[in-house]
């Protein structure tokens, strides 16, 4: 059951990842199209999770703890995709991706096993270092970066990580005496805290450079904003899912393995990507590394 919260979370993932490259074609990769793409599938996850059921405005939980954690993981996530737009405007895609992976999966791993007391593992070791390596390899070929370039990949490392404890924690046993919130809850209150700070900047922005908000918001990237919401906020729904039974050092490795294989699938049907040959050795590498983690 655990494994196909992953194997489900990871398909989402993949799917998320085809919406925001369709929508960064269209509207582009400034700051002003992060803070809006943003924006709109906040306010898009809302009206999905009242459709559907699972959670709507009036009848969410509420804590101060969930509402500190939630804004602190939304500040984060914005903040590591605010510099890894200014890496990709530099050509830097390969090193932003290798940073970003790597620190959303090792530093929850080394959180787990010095705060959470999760079993320590030699095989799950050899896992960790097999997916680091299939990351490395995939990203080979990169153009030399400047020192500023490596303090934000730096940056980027240490934020996405700091995503990931910060999830962990919300929903370990640990927290229970603060009174977390649900699952459903918790990405509800993310929403609104990305919907209350990205619409007003964005809208400064765009003021500010005497724009027109057509570029982001057309009929275009309505549809996005609506598929991207699904599909982001049902991958980490089932991650926070999994997250309340699964060790850090277990569930972050794997949807890692997991966005390597499958975005390298999703760009093959979606945009006819054709893998290089580094690709192809990363993703079996990382097939093992993952392997590892399965028992």
């Amino acid at each position: 059951m655990h494994y196909l919260l992953i194997l489900g979370a990871n398909t989402l993932l993949a799917l998320c990842f085809v919406f925001q490259k369709k929508y960064q074609s269209i509207a582009g990769t400034s700051v002003k199209a992060t803070l809006t793409f943003n924006a709109f599938a906040g306010l898009a996850t809302l009206v999905i999770f009242t459709l559907l059921g699972l959670c709507g405005v009036y009848t969410m939980q509420f804590s101060p703890f969930s509402l500190v954690m939630a804004t602190a993981a939304t500040v984060i996530c914005l903040s590591y995709m605010v510099i890894g737009f200014k890496l990709l405007r530099a050509g830097n895609m390969p090193l932003y991706t290798m940073f970003l992976m790597t620190g959303g999966m090792l530093i929850p791993y080394i959180f787990g096993l010095g705060f959470l007391d999760e079993e320590f593992s030699w095989l799950r070791l050899g896992g960790i270092i097999l997916i680091v390596a299939a990351v490395v390899i995939s990203n080979t070929g990169t153009a030399n970066a400047t020192k500023t370039q490596i303090l934000m990949c730096v940056a980027v490392f240490l934020l996405n990580g700091l995503m990931s404890v910060t999830s962990k924690v919300h929903q370990a046993d640990i927290s229970t005496h603060f009174s977390p919130v649900n699952s459903e809850s918790f990405i509800l209150i993310m929403s609104i805290v990305k919907i209350v700070f990205c619409f007003p900047v964005a809208f400064i922005l765009t003021k500010k450079a005497n724009e027109s908000m057509k570029s982001c918001v057309n009929k275009n990237t309505l549809l996005l904003f609506i598929l991207t919401a699904a599909s982001d906020s049902g991958s980490y729904y089932l991650q926070l899912i999994g997250a309340k039974s699964i060790d850090a050092g277990v569930l972050y490795p794997l949807v890692t393995a997991g966005s390597i294989i499958f975005s390298a699938v999703a760009g093959m049907i979606a945009f006819r990507e054709r893998p290089p040959r580094n690709q192809w050795i990363a993703m079996t590498v990382c097939l093992a590394g993952t392997c590892m983690f399965i028992r």
